[in-house]
């Protein structure tokens, strides 16, 4: 009978018996806390300019958001000589938990042929393609 009682008190209250003789037992946290984490999103993810006359340009809005529980501090650039990001002088941003900002990338060909880009955001953030056509 005695063993049938502590297999009741293992199932009922999570404890378990030690060799020589003791009892463990262990409690669970029914609400645990997430662990903070920044987690950027940037949209869209890629974008085509097309065909833009050398000399002319066309801008196109982007938006960052922060959909994790952390504020996330990067740095946007870009290794394209002819995409430009107006809106960020330094490229340096900090966006705190579900906070968004947008800003503008500028493709402005100096010469004709396909241009592509690559737009990052900082360590852990997403990088966007970028591409146009000078015409």
């Amino acid at each position: 009978m005695s063993n049938h009682q502590l297999r009741l008190v293992v199932i009922v209250s999570t404890c378990i018996l030690l060799a020589g003789g003791g009892v463990g037992c262990s409690k669970k946290d029914s609400n645990p806390t997430a662990p903070s984490a920044a987690n950027l999103v940037v949209t869209p993810t890629t974008w085509d300019f097309g065909a833009i006359g050398v000399g002319g340009s066309g801008s196109k809005l982007f938006t960052m958001t922060n959909t994790g529980n952390a504020a996330f501090s990067g740095l946007v650039t870009e290794n394209g000589a002819e995409f430009n990001i107006p809106d960020f002088g330094s490229g340096s941003f900090t966006l705190q938990p579900n906070a968004s900002e947008t800003f503008h990338v500028v493709f402005s060909p100096t010469s004709t042929g396909t241009k592509s880009c690559t737009l990052t955001t900082g360590s852990g953030g997403p990088s966007v393609t970028l591409a146009g056509t000078g015409s």
